[in-house]
């Protein structure tokens, strides 16, 4: 089995926080970002499925770990 490498991991996490927090769709984030919108969707459930990922609170700054 391949190993998860926590650099990527937290890229990946900074990223998808960054998304949450901007108010374009995910499709022009993405494209901005130069990044493919389904590596993107892949990622994110990668994290959730390990129980990383992270959203911008509703009005706040504040992240909160989703369940």
């Amino acid at each position: 089995m391949k190993r998860k490498d926590p650099k990527k991991q937290r890229c990946w996490q900074r990223t998808i926080e960054e998304a949450a927090r901007s108010e374009m769709s995910i499709r022009e984030f993405c494209r901005r970002r130069h990044v493919k919108g389904s590596q993107f969707c892949w990622r994110q459930r990668q994290l959730k499925a390990d129980g990383q990922e992270r959203t911008v609170a509703p009005g706040g700054d504040e992240e909160q770990v989703l369940p």
